[in-house]
């Protein structure tokens, strides 16, 4: 009898652990963006506090201050970081996050507090970020052609280069040469998501879901890229700038990071619920 009562509980343990992992992943976008905000809100408050340069004021950060907002800004990238950090075969996301806070850092210096200019550097370290994140996503499952999704991509990625290319420094080879190089990183990096997501179409809704997150948090990384480059190419967006492309930018690697979770935790649920219904079945 107590053989009987054990081989009763287990279905129902097994049960519990799904639906567990099920409220896990159905509400990870949201636990993500809370996280990632919530490390944000200190770089946000102590640069809007001071009114330092381009975010609602005018004051020019001290070398101090610099060194402080850098520490800071890279709190959101590492957040998810380390969020990816214990999923099995997610290097690529992890090194994507990690060379993200670097360029984080380089850009917040960037001809700030007496350092010299840094945005080709912190351009190449989101360059390699964006790469890793291909290879995550191809990794993942993103290995499909997609030809709709590549087309309007590479469409849009053209059309950043086109509308930013008046605005660059014809002797300036490196720029001209990383822009483009730059563009098609980002667009391939939209459409392999999209190509994750669609490889998911006979998944659990709960994989379905992180891919989602990944697809809306490419594009929106695209998004705030965008505003980057306008900014510094074609024309001011206005004083609070920085409110819009770090909105964007910490929204992006938040979706991104649930959407890592595509296939770990998913292949976990579906194994689970294999393993149950076999157990109801003997």
């Amino acid at each position: 009898m107590a053989s009987t009562i054990e081989r009763g509980e287990a279905p129902a343990l097994e049960q519990s652990k799904v639906d567990h992992n099920m409220i896990q992943m159905l509400t990870a976008p949201w636990r993500a963006l809370l996280h990632v905000w919530t490390t944000a809100v200190p770089y946000i408050f102590y640069r809007a506090w001071h009114g330092i340069d381009q975010f609602g004021g005018s004051i020019v950060a001290t070398r101090t201050q610099v060194i402080i907002l850098t520490i800071l800004k890279m709190g959101p990238a590492l957040l998810c970081a380390a969020s990816v950090l214990t999923l099995k075969k997610r290097t690529g996301f992890l090194v994507g996050f990690l060379f993200c806070a670097l360029g984080d850092a380089l850009l917040q210096m960037d001809g700030r507090g007496g350092y010299p200019s840094l945005f080709v550097p912190g351009l190449a370290a989101f360059l390699i970020g964006h790469v890793c994140f291909v290879a995550g996503f191809y990794k993942m499952g993103g290995n499909k052609r997609e030809s709709d999704a590549t087309a309007v991509t590479l469409l849009l990625a053209a059309g950043i280069v086109c509308l930013l290319w008046d605005g660059l420094d014809p002797t300036d080879t490196v720029l001209c040469v990383a822009l483009p190089v730059y563009a098609f990183t980002i667009a391939t990096m939209s459409n392999r998501a999209v190509s994750l997501y669609r490889s998911l179409v006979n998944a659990s809704a709960e994989q379905r879901l992180c891919g989602q997150c990944a697809v809306l948090g490419a594009v929106i990384f695209m998004v705030s890229d965008t505003l980057i480059a306008v900014d510094r190419f074609k024309y001011e967006l206005g004083a609070w700038r920085n409110l819009y492309i770090e909105a964007t930018y910490f929204t992006a690697i938040a979706l991104i990071s649930v959407g890592a979770l595509v296939e770990e935790d998913g292949a976990e649920v579906e194994k689970r619920r294999k393993k149950m219904k076999h157990a109801h079945a003997s």
